[in-house]
């Protein structure tokens, strides 16, 4: 019955035109053999055959017959080519699922409708969003995989200001321990050692060029990404420092700040209402600090106290006697420091040449830890800031530069106050995948992104009125042009991809209209064309070689 509905099927269209050929071809090659009266019986028995064997298979060649056979199971499991074969065992057990094909398999048989199932799993990077938009009557679950060794989840600021601490963020599955790092012109910019099996980690290091700016990220001496982003100058702000006796740490950070563009002021009182200005890039104008760096001793300083009030920052350091100390700062600004003791010693190591009091800061809902170390802001009116933090200019003595400007480019990160026009862009950013751009307090003039050739309006945010966002998608790749002097770099390759099947896959479960329930799945299975070829050739092979056997 099904082979008849086959050749009626072959039939009904222009292929019985080909029926009628191989018709004629059987004809002529019969009434050839059996007028020839050279042969013996058994030759032409076997010239009869070969014939009506080639007969047979090239029709079903031209009719393709195929076969259904069942799954199993409501649900399938397509296989990228990169996962290998125990992963895809494992997750066969761990989803009950018994039936499994390779994606380029399922992509051949899809098209011509020969894949049915309620549900699908694609375990892999190498799914189609096109093949996958398809299933609009199914399930469709993604798996991502990762070969061992390789990023997932990276994630790293694409505009960032001079000074603002760089962060990349991500997992990775190591076959072996091995030490991952973030370098710059050869030059290590952070670094962190990861054991063998799942890790987490997170590199920071201050944003120290201006414009474009790559970095890669390598492990075991072997590039895995490169990490690009734009920095622009940050506004020029104003430091004092308000100190009775300045020391050689406050000296460096005062030379520091100043190479970074700083307008510095250094104000020490030499005797009763006589005071002593030093100042760096010094500017027209009168001098108004939008942050005092001060010790414990000046909470009660009414330029301190009115600071706070005003919404600007100040920032307590060399502190001798945490409680006391913080218990005072308490007092003048309204904060809320606790500290504790952790230790009998005078100080506790925290990093090669670099030491603390022996007290931990502890955690307050308002406050927010600064770079790994003891030190912490918490929000006022303004921004109040505390550290303690032994001298870190022994870290410059000793080169570490890369160390020192970290810690104090996180710390100044968390104490300026927040720039107008402030546009916030995770990467990495690929082409055709939904970015998100926020802008913190955007100039009425500039409520629009204009991203490559297109103007993008910005929407309020509907928890912050300050706060602004929009979602592109970058046709191009390399770098882009935006707001007019800023460039955000755009990437191509397995990662857009992956994020393209992550997206058709959360669409589809918006968009998906049921599913065939518990129904078993059907796989329509055919022929390969090797096997065509490789029969078509013995049997050829045989009709040549027949009449050299002499019998």
């Amino acid at each position: 019955m099904y082979l008849n509905t086959v050749i009626l099927s072959f039939l009904s269209g222009y292929n019985w035109l080909v029926f009628i050929a191989l018709l004629l071809l059987l004809a002529v090659q019969l009434r050839a053999i059996l007028t020839r009266k050279n042969l013996s019986k058994a030759q032409v028995r076997v010239k009869l055959f070969l014939n009506v064997l080639l007969w047979v298979i090239l029709l079903l060649f031209a009719i393709q017959p195929t076969w259904t056979s069942s799954a199993g199971s409501d649900k399938l499991l397509v296989v990228s080519d990169e996962v290998p074969s125990a992963v895809v065992s494992k997750m066969k057990d761990s989803l009950a699922i018994p039936a499994s094909m390779s994606y380029a398999e399922f992509k051949r048989k899809s098209n011509k409708g020969a894949v049915h199932a309620g549900s699908f799993y694609f375990l892999g990077q190498e799914s189609d969003p096109e093949i996958i938009s398809r299933l609009s009557s199914q399930q469709v679950t993604w798996l991502p995989y990762y070969e061992p060794d390789q990023l997932q989840d990276v994630r790293w600021k694409t505009v960032l200001r001079r000074g603002d601490v760089q962060e990349v963020s991500g997992k990775m599955d190591l076959s072996e321990a091995g030490t991952l790092k973030i370098k710059y012109a050869g030059k290590v910019l952070d670094s962190v050692m990861l054991k063998k099996g799942f890790n987490a980690f997170r590199l920071s290091f201050p944003a120290f060029s201006v414009g474009r700016t790559t970095a890669e990220l390598e492990l075991h001496e072997k590039e895995l990404q490169q990490v690009r982003f734009y920095t622009v100058n940050r506004p020029p702000l104003s430091v004092l420092f308000l100190l009775d006796n300045p020391d050689f740490e406050s000296k460096t950070l005062a030379e520091w700040l100043g190479h970074q563009g700083y307008r510095v002021e250094m104000s020490t009182q030499v005797a009763k209402n006589t005071l002593n200005r030093t100042s760096i890039n010094k500017s027209a104008g009168a001098f108004v600090p939008d942050l005092i760096i001060t010790d414990a001793g000046n909470a009660t300083n009414s330029q301190v106290k009115k600071a706070v009030s005003e919404g600007k920052s100040v920032f307590f350091s060399g502190l001798t006697e945490p409680g006391r100390d913080l218990n005072a700062i308490n007092l003048a600004l309204g904060t809320r420091w606790k500290a504790k003791k952790i230790s009998n010693e005078e100080s506790v190591a925290v990093g090669k040449e670099l030491t603390t009091l022996p007290y931990q800061i502890e955690p307050h809902l308002n406050q927010k830890n600064v770079a790994g170390y003891p030190v912490a802001v918490q929000k006022t009116a303004g921004k109040v800031g505390v550290s303690l933090l032994n001298e870190t200019f022994s870290l410059k003595l000793s080169g570490d530069s890369v160390t020192y400007n970290k810690i104090w480019a996180g710390i100044l990160q968390n104490l300026t106050p927040a720039f107008d026009n402030n546009v916030v862009l995770d990467g990495p950013v690929l082409k055709d995948v939904r970015t998100s751009f926020r802008v913190n307090q955007p100039a009425a003039s500039a409520e629009k992104l204009h991203l490559e050739n297109d103007t993008v309006s910005l929407k309020k945010s509907a928890v912050n009125a300050l706060n602004y966002g929009t979602d592109y998608r970058f046709s191009q790749t390399g770098w882009q042009p935006f707001q007019d002097s800023l460039e955000v770099y755009v990437e191509d390759g397995p990662a857009a991809r992956a994020k393209q099947i992550e997206e058709t896959v959360l669409a589809h479960a918006e968009l998906e209209t049921g599913s065939s329930g518990n129904a078993t799945g059907t796989i329509t299975s055919e022929v390969p064309d090797w096997v065509w070829l490789v029969v078509i050739m013995v049997v050829l092979t045989a009709l040549w070689v027949e009449p050299k056997l002499g019998y």
